[in-house]
């Protein structure tokens, strides 16, 4: 690991953490917006319901009202200060205020007499204008307080991994170089016995030069390059006159080289190129990335002190070493899209719990509400809850863990997933068509709950009221072939190639009230990937859609 490869890793992860915490500030300021405003709303509302009613005074009034953190002022329609909660709020010229200007909308503003940020509601009543003002410093505080938490933790985790990887780099480098020099004590001694090191990589390499040299009689070159051709890393030797002297089968695979040419006439690229030039002058040690083609390379150049490479001359040799990065990269973005994806999707849910358990908390709705409010935060913990067991099921088929298989009988789990679908399969008085033969296949029993329920519950979500539903599970060989056929919406030719992805969902929009999590088919695909099987899909709007799956 070299140390620019270690600089590019840190500030990826210091890139990716500022974006994490940039993003959960976003949406932790935003959510506090929102739920400062909705409560603010409320309690306008129920405020002005209440001057409405009363038969007090303005004064006799208002000085219900006087809280810490809540004021109201009555002012009529000429700007006079009818009454007032907070005297050390002084309402001079009210009428020319932001809030007065835009009656009925919520406004955030610093207040000078009280000299902090305030939420302000101006409602219209018996012919008076009603000022409702809440203080923002305790929501603003706990803000604050959270984010230099998450900040500090943040920064100790940073320099954790700083220390980490440059110990890992300086220990690697002392393994490689330890290596190179016990190759050239090997090349003059064959008994000398090559030491292990804690890389399984370099242990490859040094367990068959311990097996290899000291019996065979070719040339050290050929042993040399039937020893890098068993790397998974692409190796390039450079002398001192800038001439490649030896490579071996990734190095080739990854950019196509020949031995014996310059390099300036080999490698294509101004940056690698330069690096490689400029090692032969001074000692470096650099990382470089290279988009070859459809490939993304990390090119590690570092100068050599060999007597086979210097040429008799004052110049040195390099080494490059040459790793396929392209998996990891795909990967990466991956990762990023997918933490993105599962932020938005979160954010929804979090802020009517945030805001429905604030009201209820500030005892600022009755109990009919309460009961309401409470609905929906079950019905939003039930959708973070679903979200995240889709989540962690992905994660889990992705990561390929070891399962225990054995012989499934897949009419009984058929049989028994429609029965946990009854009730929706009812609510939609869908019809439903079985044909099922008696397959026994060797898997994991989870693995095939959810590859039927997450597409009976499709064919359910995205039916037609009075549709119909058919299933059929059928003997092939030793394999099956499963397919469910729907009379529901539909997908459209340009939607039909994204459907597998993770969090894609169908115009979205419209079908907001069927909670889908996004990640059901995405679910699908990968446990049929799992059994190296195929899936097809056949659909057009307002025609139905056909799934078939089939496993060998």
């Amino acid at each position: 690991m070299r140390k620019n490869q270690v600089t590019t890793i840190v500030i990826e992860i210091a890139i990716g953490l500022l974006l994490l915490l940039g993003l959960l500030f976003g949406i932790l300021r935003y959510n506090t917006e929102q739920n400062m405003i909705e409560m603010g709303k409320t309690i306008a509302y129920s405020t002005l319901k209440s001057y409405e009613n009363t038969a007090l005074s303005d004064s006799a009034f208002v000085s219900t009202f006087n809280t810490q953190n809540k004021h109201i002022a009555i002012v009529s329609r000429s700007g006079d200060v009818l009454a007032n909660s907070n005297p050390t709020d002084k309402l001079e010229n009210p009428l020319t205020m932001e809030e007065f200007m835009d009656i009925d909308s919520p406004i955030f503003r610093y207040s000078e007499n009280l000299e902090k940020k305030m939420l302000y509601i101006v409602l219209e009543s018996r012919g008076n204008f009603i000022r409702v003002s809440i203080s923002m410093s305790n929501q603003l505080n706990r803000y604050y307080t959270l984010a230099l938490y998450a900040t500090l933790l943040g920064t100790v985790f940073l320099i954790f991994m700083v220390t980490v990887l440059n110990l890992e780099r300086r220990k690697y480098q002392r393994d490689l170089s330890t290596l190179l020099l016990d190759i050239h004590n090997k090349q003059t001694n064959s008994s000398y016995q090559i030491k292990e090191t804690e890389y399984d990589d370099l242990n490859e390499i040094i367990w068959l030069l311990n097996k290899i040299m000291p019996v065979t009689n070719i040339d050290s070159k050929e042993t040399l390059r039937i020893l890098l051709n068993e790397m998974n890393q692409g190796i390039l030797l450079v002398n001192s006159n800038q001439e490649i002297v030896l490579t071996n089968k990734i190095s080739n695979d990854l950019i196509n080289l020949k031995e014996g040419e310059k390099v300036m006439f080999q490698i294509r690229d101004k940056d690698v190129y330069e690096s490689i030039s400029e090692a032969t002058k001074k000692n470096i040690n650099e990382t470089i990335t290279l988009d070859y083609k459809d490939k993304h390379v990390t090119v590690l150049v570092k100068s050599v002190q060999s007597p086979l490479l210097n040429k008799n001359t004052d110049k040195l040799g390099v080494l490059v070493i040459l790793v396929d990065d392209t998996e990891r990269y795909i990967l990466d973005k991956n990762k990023r899209d997918f933490f993105a994806n599962a932020s938005h999707e979160l954010r929804s849910p979090l802020t009517s719990i945030s805001g429905s358990a604030e009201l209820i908390n500030l005892d600022m709705v009755n109990l009919e509400t309460q009961k309401q409010l409470s609905q929906q935060i079950m019905d939003n913990v039930n959708i973070m809850n679903n979200l995240i067991n889709d989540m962690l099921e992905l994660s889990k088929l992705q990561s390929n863990p070891p399962k225990i298989y054995h012989k499934n009988n897949l009419k009984q789990i058929m049989t028994q997933t429609i029965e946990n679908l009854k009730f929706k399969l009812e609510e939609k008085m869908i019809d439903l068509k079985l044909d099922l033969d008696e397959v026994e296949y060797i898997g994991s029993e989870q693995d095939f709950r959810s590859l039927f329920k997450n597409l009976i519950e499709n064919a359910i979500k995205y039916n037609k009221q009075n549709g119909s539903i058919t299933i059929n599970i059928k003997q092939k060989g030793p394999g099956f072939i499963f397919m469910v056929k729907d009379t529901g919406i539909g997908i459209s030719k340009e939607n039909q190639a994204r459907v597998f992805e993770r969090f894609y969902q169908v115009d979205k929009d419209r079908n907001l009230s069927l909670k889908g999590t996004g990640l059901g088919l995405s679910i699908v695909k990968h446990i049929v990937i799992l059994y190296k099987g195929t899936i097809r899909l056949e659909s057009a709007l307002n025609e139905g859609t056909t799934m078939t799956v089939e496993l060998p």
